[in-house]
């Protein structure tokens, strides 16, 4: 099935009264489509509209987000945008009707020659009824910042991309039905057997496990988010900051430097920490004090032979009494469950753990381990002490040399640090799989949260007689996660090998190639990338997954080269056309030179340029090449922000 978008159309939207954008020369469409829309013409606001239409987000768009696209310069109730697409041939028209009245947005469709159309509904065909997911939408509906977070070693696009491009999104919602199965024939085949009391606790813990871990599945979402935007924050701000510091060579030195010894520093202390730590969980290493009682008792436990199976002879005894040790009489009856039940006190499993007990205090041996790791972080925590003091010295020279800027810029960043310690404090706790670490507990780390939901599934799976299901629903996500495992791990080596013959193709002055994709994609000895680079693979790579894909798409992207050098904009204009059968490019003046220029005498391609009108004047559009470049040469430096 092919996608091909034939026109847009808006009325009453923002600054544009009425506008209408046709992507056919003829009965044919352009495979180039070049849309140069001044600031304030809505760039960035078309790339909205689409995704709000296809994928339905605009049916739950809040009243603030609504009022935002009402025209400021006149007063109107209602606005339209309307986006239509053919799917092999058939004609969908997407209508996206703004009530500014009510603050409120609906999107009807029609369908080839079919009248009206369901408010509240976009309609598809039904091979794509289940498909078009925010997260699918965005990666052909795209911007060039998208397309850097496939090499963001702190985002998780590329792997993300795959996994909704190749629906091995529909694998995990197979384990998600797997496991509301297993709840309902839990409630289905509850005989009775375990108390009521007992599986009411079960299922109520488990209740609570399971939102404990949604939020924190929720809450690291979050915290992933608020890191990225931080750490992209303190960056921009220390490198203004290393501008200013550059003036001052000698002090910025010294500081390197100083940071540095710092560095390795901290590294020394967290080691005799760890250290100290770790022999402080072993008492006979604390104080010969402890180590002498430890092997007392072991040598008590020796001689008194235990542990001994005292358990049986006492349950005898009390069996042949008349009364019970709480009073009450005893009959045949209470005698013989008695007798029964004896076996199931201090059996063969307590007895090995007392054993390794006994054993474990006899072999208790002292040594003076911990003093001197004490003192390795005495000396440590005074040279960090020493290097710091120096450090503020250096960073106050640093201050009256930048002034007031520079001042404001480093309580900016050290605010950012200690908010961006905060987040990834928090991150570890709920991330860390450390057994080791005794502040974790069900609340507050996934993997302590995942393993007592196991824990309860298995009571309630034995307390209702759904043992055997519970094994063929922990078979099935056994296979499932092998399928998807291995689905993934083969669709990366071979996008991988494809993704690199394309970028080969089109870097020629340089060696780049992807050597694994691990939520992001990671290049082969290379710590980073170029702009024009960076973009080349995104685009390679995105252009791949959708290669083999039965389905084609267009690609609509705003701002595709974004601020690329002039002379690698060669690169990316080799590039996208030969990924997408229709290619729609929302830019501005500025990204004209070395870039659409290139396709000026394409026949498939299509160049429009929308200005604002003056006053309550709608926009003016014009058609054609020459018109393009003769407004991109008047506007050379236009920026690519907009209203």
């Amino acid at each position: 099935m092919e996608m091909i978008i034939s026109e847009i159309s808006y009325s009453n939207i923002r600054k544009i009264k009425e506008l209408k954008i046709n992507f056919f020369n003829g009965n044919k469409f352009f495979r180039n489509t070049f849309i140069m829309m001044a600031n304030g013409t809505g760039k960035t606001m078309s790339m909205d509209l689409i995704k709000g239409i296809l994928d339905e987000s605009a049916n739950t768009w809040k009243p603030n987000k609504v009022k935002s696209f009402k025209p400021l310069n006149r007063d109107v109730d209602n606005g339209q945008f309307c986006l239509t697409v053919l799917f092999d041939n058939k004609k969908y028209k997407y209508f996206l009707d703004f009530d500014f009245v009510n603050n409120k947005s609906s999107i009807r469709t029609t369908v080839s020659a079919e009248v009206g159309g369901g408010i509240g509904k976009r309609r598809l065909p039904e091979e794509l009824k289940d498909l078009f997911l925010p997260e699918f939408v965005q990666r052909f509906v795209f911007d060039g910042e998208q397309a850097k977070k496939v090499l963001d070693s702190g985002s998780t696009e590329a792997e993300e991309a795959i996994k909704y491009l190749y629906r091995l999104d529909e694998l995990d919602k197979l384990l998600i039905e797997n496991d509301a199965l297993l709840q309902k024939y839990q409630q289905e085949r509850d005989s009775g057997r375990g108390t009521d009391q007992s599986l009411k606790i079960h299922n109520t813990r488990k209740a609570e496990c399971l939102k404990t871990i949604d939020f924190l599945t929720s809450e690291l979402a979050k915290i992933e988010i608020a890191l990225e935007e931080n750490k992209k924050n303190k960056e921009e701000k220390s490198s203004l900051l290393d501008e200013i510091n550059k003036k001052s060579k000698a002090l910025d030195d010294a500081k390197n430097e100083l940071l540095v010894k710092l560095s390795e520093i901290k590294s020394k202390v967290e080691i005799s920490v760890y250290s100290i730590l770790e022999i402080s969980r072993k008492p006979y290493m604390v104080s010969t004090y402890f180590c002498d009682i430890m092997q007392s008792l072991g040598q008590n436990m020796k001689k008194l032979k235990l542990p001994k199976t005292i358990s049986r002879g006492f349950f005898k005894e009390l069996a042949a009494k008349d009364t019970c040790i709480c009073g009450r009489e005893l009959t045949e009856k209470e005698r013989k469950v008695i007798i029964d039940n004896c076996e199931n006190y201090l059996g063969e499993d307590q007895q090995g753990t007392l054993n390794k007990i006994k054993n474990s205090l006899t072999e208790s041996i002292f040594s003076d381990n911990l003093n001197t790791e004490y003192d390795n972080l005495k000396h440590w925590i005074k040279e960090e002490n020493k290097i710091n003091n120096q450090l503020s010295k250096v960073l106050k020279d640093l201050e009256k040399s930048g002034g007031d800027e520079a001042t404001n810029l480093r309580c900016d960043i050290d605010s950012l640090i200690a908010e961006i310690g905060r987040l990834e404090s928090e991150r570890k706790t709920i991330i860390s799989k450390d057994d080791k670490d005794f502040g974790l507990n069900e609340k507050n780390n996934l993997a302590k949260a995942q393993k007592l939901l196991a824990e309860l599934e298995s009571k309630i799976a034995k307390a209702t007689q759904t043992n055997i299901d519970l094994k063929r629903k922990l078979a099935l996500d056994k296979y499932v996660s092998e399928i998807l495992n291995t689905a993934k791990k083969k669709l990366k080596e071979s996008i991988i090998v494809k993704a690199n013959k394309k970028i080969a193709e089109i870097i020629s002055d340089d060696i780049v190639e992807i050597e694994k994709i691990d939520k992001h994609i990671i290049l082969k000895e290379k710590s980073g990338a170029s702009e024009a680079q960076t973009l080349s693979v995104a685009y390679c790579y995105i252009g791949t997954l959708f290669e083999d894909s039965s389905l084609k798409f267009p690609f609509i992207i705003d701002s595709p080269v974004g601020k690329v050098d002039l002379e690698k904009r060669w690169v990316i204009a080799d590039i996208i056309p030969k990924l997408f059968p229709q290619i729609i490019s929302f830019v501005t003046s500025s990204e004209i030179r070395c870039f659409a220029e290139k396709f000026y005498k394409d026949d498939e391609s299509n160049f429009i340029t929308i200005e604002a009108g003056k006053g309550y004047a709608d926009v003016k559009m014009t058609e054609g090449v020459e018109y393009f470049d003769e407004y991109q040469k008047k506007n050379p430096e236009e920026s690519k922000n907009e209203f």
